[in-house]
């Protein structure tokens, strides 16, 4: 979602492709007033990042990444693919305000969100070996935004 990388700011020039996986839920919402609803739900939220080009010496030691535990990693020389793997289950609380009630509506939503987080696994890819390096440790359990 911008520059950088979320792993490691050593990667911030590598190829780094991630998008949403897959996001579903269920919403709810109650009617107050003609012009007042209260909006919440459930949903899961599961993202996947990858960095391409990642150098064996790094990948091969955890220790070296900013986001991840100190392991020991055996792997095959050249370079790999971190793919980071991370679920959230969010529960919204929304306050939504109609500013115009007419065939067309207008409306003003307010309100804040908490993850919290289910999956978090960091693997690496190279030409001979796959393996997982952990859970990133730059990530909080929970999160109100």
């Amino acid at each position: 979602m911008g520059e950088g990388n979320a792993l490691d700011k050593k990667f911030a020039g590598n190829s780094n492709p991630g998008g949403i996986t897959i996001a579903y839920g269920l919403s709810l919402a109650y009617q107050l007033s003609d012009k007042i609803k209260i909006r919440s739900g459930v949903n899961s939220l599961n993202l996947s990042s990858k960095t391409r080009n990642v150098e064996n010496n790094l990948a091969g030691n955890a220790s070296a990444l900013e986001g991840n535990p100190a392991g020991n990693i055996h792997y095959s020389a050249g370079y790999g693919t971190l793919d980071q793997q991370l679920d959230f289950i969010e529960i919204p609380l929304e306050l939504e305000f109609a500013l115009i009630d007419k065939q067309v509506g207008v409306s003003l939503i307010a309100g804040a969100s908490t993850f919290f987080l289910q999956e978090n696994e960091v693997t690496i890819s190279t030409a001979g070996f796959t393996g997982s390096l952990g859970p990133a440790n730059n990530l909080n359990n929970s999160l109100t935004i």
